[in-house]
């Protein structure tokens, strides 16, 4: 299970006048106008409150269960300052393996005081998922925000 209450302290602090803008509740013709139309990016928060991805993702058990005999590559390595350390590769893996030997491990090493930035990471590498696990869009909504332009692909990153 894929905690709420992972660390949060480690990220770097933005410049207040770089940040993003954040909207909650916005109407899709305002969007249009004050972001759209001027190319300039947003936060919508909570237009994605609906989406059962947002539970049925946080619990590594549905993934596994559904999903666990599937090939997905995977990166995996070290990571120091942001930069891949020699020893970075590539694998094939099934989901269930990539959740089971890195997922679940490193969810818990989060939690802990001893987690050290050094240690091995692995993660999905960018990857037409949805294109390969169809069944997992059904998880998502298009959110009416994409009736201001076309609609060309579906990508998502959990936060």
């Amino acid at each position: 299970i894929v905690s709420q209450n992972l660390p949060v302290a480690r990220a770097p602090m933005l410049n207040v006048e770089c940040a993003i803008p954040r909207e909650k509740g916005l109407k899709v013709a305002d969007f249009k106008k004050k972001y759209f139309k001027c190319d300039r990016s947003v936060i919508l928060e909570g237009a994605i409150e609906d989406w059962p991805a947002t539970t049925r993702w946080h619990d590594l058990r549905y993934l596994r269960t559904n999903f666990g005999h599937r090939t997905v590559p995977v990166e995996l390595g070290k990571l120091q300052g942001g930069r891949k350390m020699e020893g970075w590769r590539e694998e094939a893996l099934l989901l269930a393996d990539l959740i089971d030997k890195h997922l679940v491990p490193s969810n818990a090493l989060c939690l802990s005081d001893s987690f050290q930035p050094q240690q091995e990471v692995a993660y999905l590498a960018q990857h037409a998922l949805f294109d390969q696990l169809p069944r997992l869009q059904q998880d998502l909504k298009v959110p009416p925000y994409t009736q201001c332009g076309g609609l060309e692909a579906i990508n998502a990153w959990e936060q």
